[in-house]
């Protein structure tokens, strides 16, 4: 009955037919679609020395990781400069509607006010083996220099450790003044039983240390011994209006210039970076990289006006030192995992001698900028650990 029904209504056939071909077409082109292989860029942080790019992908690549690493492409749009990220993570949670698959590029020495292009491979392949099918490219511009949120971090605690002990390498020094004194042999023996102790009474290393150079803004600051020390001996200096901004951060060419005067290293030619042809660092940078101490970011750069980090002044010292192990334990900081690979073994050797030494909360910040007064208490210590 249901046959003959049907037959007598070829219209509501025609009509059935073409809705269940429409569904049997239509099925392939929406999982094709649900298939689709996409990325989705934001941008987390944009400091210079904490920049931090994040990648929001449809499909997971854990198992495609180190492939799709080697199709990521970073340069600066302008130059076209290659630039490297020093870090990145991949993270993996969730199911289905609710999963985040997502891969975050860290950076941490890029020009401030500066835009960067990150291009993927078309390749760049999924775990199913899906590919973008094409190029994909996304920009970001750096922060300017002065939102850098790295300047507070400076009133470190961690080296006012060194203050009860620098003060202590002038003193034995400086009673040699008051000894010609001494010659005045006609008094009577009593009065020679007090005079070597006077000195050493009203002498404060300041009073001492300062008239040789006068720096109007250290007056009171944790490490303000160590850097006249270091300044009225010609390794560091002040600026032309007599300060010396201590918890300022030091370029990488001001702490090259510090370390070749204080190591008094032979002048040297050879290795040179394009970079600092014009520099007023050159010679000291060339003499300290032909003498194994520095090396630059590649072949052709070296950065000069770049902050130093933490973790560079920890392999420059060491190298210019030539410290190695020795039988003490390396301190475990509780951001290891975060110190770069080439950097781990200066840390682990300059911890041992307590060169450098972490912050209050065991953390070591191989990242973060060293200032001025860390540099220069960092180079005291150097000297005394060798001498």
């Amino acid at each position: 009955m249901l046959f003959k029904k049907i037959s007598k209504t070829p219209v509501a056939i025609l009509t059935t037919l073409v809705f269940i071909l429409s569904l049997v077409f239509s099925i392939p082109l929406l999982a094709a679609e649900d298939d689709a292989f996409t990325i989705n860029f934001t941008t987390t942080k944009l400091s210079p020395q904490d920049t931090v790019i994040q990648m929001d992908l449809s499909k997971g690549i854990d198992r495609q990781l180190e492939n799709d690493l080697a199709k990521i492409h970073v340069s600066d749009k302008s130059s076209g400069q290659n630039i490297t990220y020093s870090d990145y993570k991949y993270s993996k949670e969730g199911q289905q509607a609710e999963k985040v698959r997502r891969l975050e590029l860290f950076f941490n020495n890029l020009n401030p006010d500066t835009t960067y292009v990150i291009e993927l491979d078309a390749d760049f392949t999924a775990n199913n083996d899906s590919t973008l099918g094409a190029k994909q490219s996304f920009e970001f511009t750096t922060t300017a220099q002065e939102e850098q949120p790295t300047e507070p971090v400076t009133p470190d605690p961690e080296e006012p450790v060194v203050e009860p002990e620098e003060p202590v390498t002038p003193e034995p020094e400086q009673p040699v003044d008051p000894q010609p004194e001494q010659p005045v042999n006609p008094n009577p023996e009593q009065p020679v039983d007090p005079q070597p102790e006077q000195p050493v009474n009203p002498e404060p290393d300041q009073s001492e240390l300062t008239p040789k150079v006068e720096l109007k803004d250290i007056s009171g600051h944790w490490a303000q011994a160590i850097i006249m020390e270091l300044v009225n001996s010609g390794v560091v200096s002040g600026y032309p209006d007599a300060t010396f901004q201590p918890d300022k951060n030091i370029t990488r060419a001001e702490f090259t210039t510090a370390l070749v005067k204080a190591f008094e290293l032979e002048n040297k030619t050879g290795k040179d970076f394009a970079d600092i042809t014009n520099h007023w660092a050159k010679d000291a940078i060339v003499t300290a990289a032909s003498h194994g101490i520095v090396n630059g970011y590649d072949a052709n750069s070296f950065g000069p006006d770049n902050n130093i980090t933490r973790e560079q002044m920890a392999v420059m010292i060491v190298k210019a030192a030539q410290l190695n192990k020795n039988d003490g334990e390396s301190k475990q900081f509780i951001d290891n995992d975060k110190i770069c690979s080439w950097a781990a073994e200066a840390i682990a050797i300059a911890s041992q001698h307590n060169i450098i030494t972490g912050y209050p909360d065991n953390s070591f910040k191989p990242q973060g900028e060293a200032t001025r007064a860390e540099a220069a208490t960092v180079i005291i210590k150097i000297l005394q650990a060798i001498s």
